[in-house]
C-alpha cells in the first residue's frame, strides 16, 4: 500500500527551484521525506535527474548506507512496473557511485581527486584517532619546550606559563592549547578567525563602551532591572493590604523610583556604574501586625534586589576608573595573543608531523576540502574556486540531512557548492534536537535560516514545517508540548516553543493512552549503599524501577501496548519494549544494571565505557606492562594476584615481608631461590615472564597478544565467569586495537601500552563488546545521545535531579566561538586571579548555551516514548525542592519568564516549575505552606500522574542505621550482672551467614558434575540439587603446571572447538575435515599441538550420522556454544545455612536446536568408556542442569538431551 503523505510532507517532496529548509520535529518522518524527494527526482516522467547528479550528505555512514538501500528498493519497484525502462536501469547501476555520503567521505574523495592542488602526499591515509592524539601530545610538548628557549621567549608566553599553570607543570597549558585548537578547527579559516576574535579585546582605537562585551553586559543589567521593576510594582500595590505603613511605602517607592531612573534614560556604562555604586538601601522599620505572607513577599523581593545589585557590582562594576578597565583589557589582549600564537605554532608542528607520516585526521579532511573549494578575490574576499564552480554544474541539488548538526567549516563547504542562479540546497533537521555541542556543531546556522526563510513557496528561500508526529500517543505528545511551551524560548533553547512548534499526533493507536508519570521518591530517612548523594539517588530509583518493570511485564500494572501481530491489537509489554534513558551511562548505568540483574530482570547496558574498566582488560594490560617493564610494582602485583599468577595475599605478604628491600620484582627474584613450594612457584612465574619478554621482541603485537591469551589459558578462563561471552569479546576488542596500532606509525609494546593509556586518559574507551541483537528480550539502558533516532514503547527516565555539568566554566581561560577569549586576570606579584567583565560575559553566554542544549537533550529523551513515559527522581528533601519552584506560580502566561527557567540547574527543576501551575499539579502546590497567591491552574489537555512517595524504601532495604551511640544505649539497657549476658550477646555476635562470605558467587556446571560423581551432591528429576560433603581441590593455572603433553580435558576442549566451527553441510570425508583443522590452526583458533590430536575420522563419522542430518534439517534454529546462567541456592552445593542469596551457575551448551516447537540439546564427549550407561551416569547431572536452564531462558520444553560419544561414534538419548 502506497504511503499517504501530509500536505506539508508532499510540499517538501515536490517543491523545486528554492533553497529549502525543512524544520521537522521528532517523529515527523523527515528522513522518509528526504528519501522520497530523491526517489521522485530520479523516477518522475518529466525533468528527471540522474542519481549521480545529486549530492546527499548524511550524518553517519550507516545512514548513508540505509538511504542507498531504500533508493535501490524504490528503483527496483519502479523497474518491476516498467521492465523496459533503460533509464531506470541505469540509475540502479549508477547508485553505487552516487554521492550519498557523509561530509568526511565527500571531502576525502575530493582530496584524492584534486590532491595536486594541495601540498600533500596522494597516498595519504586517515590516521587512527588515538594515533593522532599521541602525535598531538608530542607536538604540543615540542612547541611549549621550544618557547622556553631564551631566544623564543615572549612576554605573552611568560604570562601564560606563570599565571595559568601550577605545581611547576605545563599540563594545564598543554590542555589549553589542545582545547583551543579543537575549537579553532571548527572555524572555516582558523588563523584568520582567531585573530579577528583577538581584535575584540583591542581598545587602542575605541572606548570600552564600544566593545561587544560592554554592550552585552548592559543588556543583561537592563533585563534584570526590568524584572525587578515589575516585582516592585506588584508589591507597591499590595503594601497597605499587607499592613505596612507610609514609612515602609516611601522606602519601597524610593527603591522602585531608583530602578525607574536607571531605566528611564539611556545611560552610559560608567554613569550606570556610578549610580549603582552610590545607591544605599535604607533600613526597614519594624512594623507590628503585618501579614506573614506579605512580609515574606516583601522580604524576598528586597533581598533578591540587594543580591542582584551586589552581583552586577562584583561582575561588572568592580573597578573605580575607566583606566582600570583599559589596563585590564590590555592584559587580556596580551594573554589571548600568546594563546593564539601557541595554537598557530602547534597547528604547524602538528601538520608537519602528520605529513611526515602520510596521514590526515578528520579535521584535515574538512579543511583541505574547503581549501580546494575556495579562492580569494583581489579584495581578499572568499569566493568559489574553479573546482567549486564545476561541482555547482555537476550537482542539480545538494541535500543535507541533520542540518542542525553542522559546524562552520561544513556550512562554508555547502555554500561553495550550492548554486546562486537557481537555488538548489535542500536542508532537513530539527534545531530542538541539536545535541552535539561537544563536537562543535552550531545550531545558529539552522536558526538563522529558520527565522530568515519564508513559508511563501514563491520566495527564493523557503521554510517548510513538519510537526505531525507519527511515533507517539497523543498523551505523550500533549505532555511534551505543555512542558516545552512552559520552558523553551529563544532566550533558552534557541526557539520559541509555541503551537507552531508543538507536536501534533499523526499515528493511530488502539484503546486509551496513559498519562505521563512523574514519581518523586523522598529518601531523607533511608540508608543507601553509597555515601555519594548522586549514586544514592540512583540506587533508590533503581529499586523503584525494578518493582515497576516487574509489575509491567507480569501484567499487574495492566499496562498494554499496541501490537498489530496479536489478535486484539494490544498486549502486555515484554522486557524489550522498555528502555531506561540516562544523561550519561558512565558511572551510573552499572548501578541500574546491577539492580536489574539482582532481580533477574534481563538487561543490556549500551555504554561507551566498560572495556578499560573490565577485569579481563585490566589484567591483560597489567601483564603487558610487566612484560615491558617488570619493575612496575602495581601491575606486577595485579598479575600475581590474578588467575594468571594465582598468588594469594598471604603468599604476597610473605614474599614482600621476608625480602623487603627493593621493589616487588626484586623481592620475587630473591624469594624464587627459596627451596620450598612458594619459592618454586615464584621461580616458575619468573621463567614464564622471561620467556614472554623474549617472545614480545620476536612476534608481532597481535600474534603475541593471541599467544598470551592461549598460553595463560586466560581467554578460556574468562569464559567461565559471568558474562563470559562479553569478556571474551572484550579481549578480542583489545586484539583489534592491536591491529589498529600496528597500522599506525608507532611500533613496539611500550608504545602500544602508551597508546591504550592515552585512550583511557582522553576518555576514549572503545566500550564493552556488544553481544546482543535488536530482538533480544532485554531491558535496555542507554544514554540519551545514543537513543536519538530510536523509539521505544515504554521509556523510563531516572536521575532527573542530576545537576547540569558546568565544569567548563571553571577553566582558567574560557573560549567562545563568537565572543573570543575570557582569561582570568592575574594581578600583582602574588599572582592573584579574579574574574573579569569580559570573562563574566563569556561565562554567562556559555552557561546559557549549555542549558539550552540540556533543554534540547531533554526534548530528545522525552520524544523517544511511543506509549508510556515514566519520569523518576529520588530526592533528599522534596518539599524544599518544590518550594524553590513557587516563583513559577506568579506567572499567568503559559511560558515562564526566562530568568526563572535560567535559574534551574536540573531537568527535575524544569519539570516541577512547569507542572506547578498545571491542573494535575495540585499535589505539588499542597506541599507549599502559606498563601500561594495563585489565580487558577492551567487547563491544559495533557495528563500527568504525579506521585510523591515519602520515605520511599524497598522491601530489600529495610535497614536501620546503628551507630556507636545506639550500641551504647543497648548496653545501658542490659542488666550488668547475670554473667554479663547482655554485653556478651552483643559483643560476641556472630553473623548468621558468615560461611557464605567465603564462597565464590559463581560456580560452573563442571564443578557440579564433579561433586555429583564424588557423591557430594544429588540431583532430582527437576534439576534440584541437594548437598553433601565437599572438599575443594585447588588446581594451579595452566602456565604454572609443567605439562609436556595435552591432558584428556584439553583434547576434549580441542574437539569442542572443531565442532563449534564445523560446517554441518560440508563434505564428510576425512581429508576435508583435516583441511578444516589446518585452517583453524592457521587462524590460531587451534594450537599446533591441539591440531595434531584431533581425530578427524571420528568427526567424519559424526557428519554422516543421523543426528547431524537432523541438526542440518533444523539448522535455522541451531545455536552452538550457547552460554547459560542459572541461579541456585548456596545450600544446594555447600554446607551453609543461607538460602536467601543465590549462586550463579555458569555453563556452555555445546548445541541445541528447535524441532516441533520443542528443544533438543546435544553435548559432545570424547571420553573413553566401555558401555554407554557409564556416560549416562557420568553426565546426566550436567544435562539436567542444561535442560533446567534452557527451559527457563527460552520458555520452551526440552524434548530430549543427547550425548554424542566420539569414542565409538554413537549417541545416546537421555530424558
Amino acid at each position: 500500500m502506497e504511503r499517504k503523505w501530509t500536505n506539508e510532507q508532499q510540499l517538501a517532496i515536490d517543491h523545486d527551484k528554492s533553497n529549502i529548509l525543512v524544520s521537522a520535529a521528532a517523529g515527523s518522518g523527515k528522513t522518509a521525506v528526504l528519501v522520497e524527494r530523491i526517489i521522485k527526482k530520479i523516477t518522475r516522467k518529466e525533468n528527471a535527474v540522474d542519481i549521480d547528479s545529486l549530492l546527499v550528505m548524511t550524518f553517519t555512514n550507516a545512514a548513508a548506507m540505509e538511504m542507498k538501500e531504500r533508493i535501490a528498493a524504490a528503483i527496483s519497484k519502479e523497474i518491476d512496473k516498467n521492465p523496459l525502462d533503460t533509464r531506470l536501469q541505469k540509475q540502479l547501476i549508477r547508485l553505487n557511485k552516487a554521492d550519498i555520503t557523509t561530509m568526511h567521505s565527500f571531502c576525502n574523495r575530493l582530496i584524492k581527486k584534486y590532491f595536486h592542488l594541495l601540498d600533500i602526499d596522494p597516498s595519504f591515509r586517515i590516521g587512527d584517532e588515538n594515533e593522532c592524539k599521541l602525535i598531538r601530545r608530542e607536538a604540543v610538548l615540542e612547541v611549549i619546550e621550544d618557547r622556553y628557549d631564551e631566544e623564543n621567549m615572549r612576554e605573552s608566553f611568560l604570562l601564560l606559563a606563570e599565571g595559568y599553570t601550577k605545581n611547576k607543570s605545563d599540563v594545564e597549558l598543554e590542555e589549553i592549547v589542545l582545547s583551543l585548537y579543537n575549537d579553532a578547527m571548527a572555524m572555516s579559516f582558523p588563523e584568520r578567525d582567531l585573530n579577528r576574535l583577538l581584535e575584540k579585546l583591542d581598545i587602542t582605537d575605541k572606548s570600552f563602551e564600544e566593545t561587544i562585551f560592554c554592550k552585552i553586559a548592559m543588556e543583561e543589567i537592563i533585563e534584570g532591572l526590568r524584572e525587578y521593576r515589575e516585582g516592585y510594582k506588584e508589591v507597591l500595590e499590595s503594601l497597605y493590604d499587607y499592613g505596612y505603613n507610609d514609612k515602609v511605602y516611601d522606602i519601597i517607592k524610593s527603591e522602585s523610583e531608583f530602578i525607574e531612573e536607571l531605566l528611564a534614560e539611556k545611560k552610559g556604562f560608567f554613569q550606570l556604574r556610578n549610580d549603582v555604586y552610590n545607591f544605599e538601601f535604607l533600613r526597614m522599620p519594624t512594623v507590628k501586625g503585618v501579614d506573614e505572607e506579605g512580609k515574606a513577599i516583601l522580604s524576598g523581593l528586597r533581598d533578591g534586589f540587594k543580591k542582584y545589585i551586589k552581583s552586577i557590582s562584583e561582575k561588572y562594576f568592580y573597578f573605580s576608573t575607566e583606566e582600570e578597565i583599559s589596563e585590564e583589557m590590555t592584559f587580556l589582549h596580551t594573554v589571548s595573543k600568546g594563546i593564539i600564537e601557541l595554537v598557530i605554532d602547534f597547528k604547524k608542528v602538528y601538520e608537519d608531523k602528520k605529513k611526515k607520516r602520510g596521514i590526515l585526521d578528520y579535521n584535515d579532511l574538512e579543511h583541505y576540502g574547503l581549501d580546494i573549494l575556495v579562492d580569494y578575490s583581489e579584495e581578499g574576499e572568499v569566493i568559489p574556486s574553479n573546482v567549486a564552480l564545476e561541482l555547482r554544474e555537476k550537482y542539480s541539488e545538494v541535500l543535507i540531512d541533520e542540518y542542525q548538526d553542522t559546524n562552520e567549516v561544513q556550512e562554508t563547504i555547502i555554500k561553495m557548492i550550492g548554486r546562486v542562479d537557481v537555488p538548489n540546497i535542500f536542508m532537513v533537521g530539527d534545531v530542538k534536537q541539536s545535541i552535539y555541542r561537544f563536537r562543535n556543531t552550531n545550531p545558529q546556522f539552522f536558526l538563522q535560516k529558520y527565522y530568515d526563510y519564508s513559508e511563501d513557496t514563491n520566495e527564493r528561500d523557503v521554510k517548510i514545517l513538519l510537526y505531525k508526529n507519527f511515533r507517539s500517543r497523543k498523551e505523550v505528545l500533549t505532555g511534551i508540548n505543555f512542558l516545552f511551551k512552559r520552558i523553551m524560548s529563544k532566550e533558552l533553547g534557541d526557539v520559541d516553543y509555541t503551537d507552531v512548534e508543538a507536536l501534533n499526533p499523526g499515528a493511530s493507536f488502539n484503546g486509551e493512552g496513559e498519562p505521563i508519570d512523574l514519581v518523586l521518591l523522598d529518601y531523607k530517612n533511608i540508608i543507601a549503599e553509597s555515601d555519594d548523594e548522586d549514586k544514592k539517588e540512583l540506587e533508590i530509583e533503581a529499586k523503584y524501577i525494578c518493582n515497576r518493570i516487574e509489575n509491567i511485564v507480569s501484567g499487574k500494572e495492566q499496562l498494554y501496548i499496541d501490537d498489530a501481530s496479536v489478535p486484539d491489537g494490544r498486549r502486555i509489554p515484554t522486557y524489550k519494549d522498555i528502555v531506561i534513558l540516562l544523561r550519561a551511562t558512565a558511572g551510573h548505568g552499572d548501578i541500574l544494571k546491577d539492580a536489574l540483574m539482582e532481580r533477574e530482570i534481563p538487561v543490556f547496558l549500551d555504554s561507551s565505557k566498560g572495556c578499560f574498566d573490565s577485569f579481563e582488560i585490566n589484567i591483560m594490560m597489567s601483564l603487558l606492562e610487566i612484560i615491558d617493564n617488570p619493575l612496575n610494582d602495581i601491575p606486577l602485583i595485579g598479575v600475581l594476584r590474578s588467575p594468571i599468577g594465582s598468588f594469594d595475599e598471604e603468599e604476597l605478604i610473605k614474599i614482600r615481608g621476608e625480602k623487603a628491600k627493593g621493589g616487588f620484582y626484586n623481592c620475587l627474584k630473591k624469594y624464587s631461590k627459596e627451596e620450598n613450594f612458594l619459592g618454586n612457584k615464584a621461580k616458575i612465574f619468573l621463567e614464564k615472564l622471561k620467556m614472554y619478554r623474549e617472545k614480545s621482541i620476536k612476534m608481532t603485537l597481535v600474534d603475541f597478544l593471541w599467544y598470551l591469551y592461549l598460553d595463560t589459558n586466560f581467554y578460556s578462563f574468562v569464559a567461565t565467569l559471568s558474562n563470559g561471552d562479553i569478556r571474551q569479546e572484550n579481549l578480542m576488542l583489545l586484539l583489534q586495537k592491536g591491529r589498529e596500532f600496528e597500522n599506525t606509525s608507532y611500533k613496539g609494546l611500550f608504545n602500544f601500552i602508551n597508546f591504550i593509556n592515552k585512550i583511557k586518559i582522553s576518555k576514549g574507551d572503545f566500550g564493552s563488546a556488544i553481544t546482543i541483537g535488536e530482538n533480544e528480550n532485554v531491558v535496555r539502558i542507554m544514554s540519551i545521545h545514543k537513543s536519538k533516532g530510536l523509539e521505544f514503547p515504554i521509556v523510563f527516565m531516572p536521575h532527573l535531579n542530576k545537576k547540569f555539568n558546568m565544569m567548563d566554566l571553571r577553566e582558567n581561560i574560557l573560549f567562545h566561538p563568537r565572543l573570543g577569549f575570557g582569561p582570568k586576570y592575574i594581578s600583582g606579584e602574588e599572582r592573584v586571579a579574579h574574574d573579569t567583565l569580559v570573562r563574566s560575559v563569556i561565562k554567562d553566554s556559555i552557561e546559557t548555551e549549555v542549558k539550552s542544549e540540556e533543554m534540547r537533550i531533554l526534548y530528545v529523551a522525552l520524544t523517544r516514548a511511543k506509549e508510556k513515559l515514566i519520569l523518576i527522581s529520588a530526592n533528599k528533601d522534596i518539599d524544599n525542592l518544590i518550594k524553590k519552584g513557587k516563583e513559577a506560580l506568579k506567572s499567568s502566561d503559559i511560558r515562564l519568564p526566562s530568568y526563572i527557567v535560567k535559574k534551574c540547574s536540573s531537568y527535575l527543576q524544569w519539570i516541577i516549575i512547569s507542572l506547578m501551575a498545571h491542573r494535575d499539579g495540585n499535589i505539588l502546590r499542597e506541599r507549599i505552606e502559606g498563601d500561594l497567591n495563585f489565580p487558577s491552574p492551567i487547563e491544559d489537555e495533557s495528563k500527568w500522574n504525579i506521585e510523591i512517595i515519602d520515605s520511599y524504601n524497598d522491601d530489600d532495604s529495610d535497614i536501620e542505621e546503628e551507630n556507636s551511640l545506639t550500641v551504647v544505649e543497648k548496653l545501658k539497657g542490659e542488666e550488668i550482672g547475670d554473667k554479663y549476658t547482655g554485653i556478651d550477646n552483643i559483643l560476641n555476635f556472630r553473623y548468621k551467614y558468615k560461611d557464605v562470605t567465603n564462597i565464590s558467587p559463581y560456580i560452573t556446571v563442571s564443578e557440579i558434575k564433579r561433586k555429583y560423581l564424588e557423591g557430594n551432591i544429588k540431583i532430582d528429576s527437576n534439576g534440584v540439587l541437594t548437598k553433601g560433603n565437599y572438599i575443594e581441590e585447588i588446581v594451579a593455572p595452566k602456565f604454572l603446571r609443567d605439562e609436556k603433553s595435552l591432558t584428556r580435558s584439553q583434547i576434549g576442549t580441542a574437539h569442542h572447538t572443531v565442532m563449534e566451527h564445523l560446517p554441518l553441510k560440508m563434505d564428510s570425508s576425512v581429508e576435508t575435515v583435516k583441511e578444516l583443522v589446518d585452517i583453524l590452526v592457521n587462524k590460531n583458533i587451534l594450537t599446533e599441538d591441539e591440531g595434531k590430536v584431533i581425530n578427524c575420522s571420528k568427526i567424519s563419522d559424526f557428519l554422516r550420522s543421523d543426528l547431524c542430518k537432523d541438526m542440518v534439517e533444523n539448522e535455522d534454529t541451531l545455536l552452538r556454544e550457547f552460554p547459560i546462567q542459572l541461579r541456585i541456592s548456596p545450600s544446594e552445593v555447600y554446607d551453609v545455612e543461607d538460602d536467601d542469596d543465590k549462586l550463579v551457575l555458569n555453563g556452555i551448551v555445546d548445541a541445541f536446536y528447535e524441532k516441533d516447537n520443542e528443544l533438543i540439546i546435544v553435548d559432545y564427549k570424547s571420553d573413553y568408556y566401555v558401555e554407554k550407561k557409564e556416560m549416562v551416569e557420568k553426565y546426566q547431572v550436567q544435562l539436567k542442569l542444561y535442560k533446567k536452564a534452557l527451559e527457563k531462558i527460552t520458555g520452551k520444553k526440552v524434548r530430549e538431551c543427547i550425548l554424542y560419544l566420539f569414542y565409538k561414534s554413537e549417541y545416546v538419548k537421555i530424558y
